[in-house]
């Protein structure tokens, strides 16, 4: 393991056990509250995954996730996500933005398994592929079990809006929008 792969863990490690030492020093309970209240309010769990990475959770209403988002510096330049929903669907997700936080890919592999009048079920296999010049759909396909299908308005805006929510999610502690640039 080389230094700087080292670092990091043991970095972590001290704080950890700095953090622990002065929770132990201070007993007021106004501290402990304080802390439960603010673990109550956070949106996902969230976990630094060194240079370049960040990891979380998602919940929504039918379907949870886990996602990992590749940064560029503190601008998200790319969200992996796998998201398991209720009805036991699985989706994999990957959505990349470009250095002003605009989305410009969007892809999505579900697999479904539907249930019928057939002693055997049905799997559907559904991959949709988007990319967007500027704020344009400038490509869109969806294929369904390897055929092509009419990709619905609403299938765009559905993950054009999921991946909004992730970023935002991603980047919290990170500036909103880039810097501005003089040439």
């Amino acid at each position: 393991m080389n230094a700087p792969t080292l670092r990091q863990p043991l970095v972590l490690a001290v704080l950890c056990g700095m953090t622990l030492v002065a929770a132990c020093r201070d007993r007021s309970t106004r501290a402990v509250t304080d802390s439960v209240a603010l673990a109550a309010r956070a949106p996902i769990a969230d976990t630094l995954t060194g240079p370049g990475a960040r990891e979380g959770t998602w919940q929504g209403a039918d379907a949870h996730s886990t996602w990992r988002a590749i940064l560029d510096g503190p601008w998200i330049m790319q969200i992996d996500e796998i998201t398991l929903f209720t009805d036991s669907a699985r989706a994999m997700r990957q959505f990349r933005f470009d250095s002003s936080g605009r989305l410009t890919v969007a892809r999505e592999e579900r697999q479904q398994t539907l249930y019928g009048e057939k002693a055997t079920p049905d799997t559907l296999n559904t991959v949709i592929e988007l990319e967007w010049q500027r704020d344009s759909l400038s490509r869109s396909s969806k294929r369904v079990n390897g055929v092509d299908r009419l990709l619905q308005p609403y299938e765009v805006d559905n993950l054009r809006v999921h991946a909004d929510e992730l970023r935002r999610v991603a980047r919290a502690g990170t500036p909103v929008s880039p810097p501005s640039t003089t040439r």
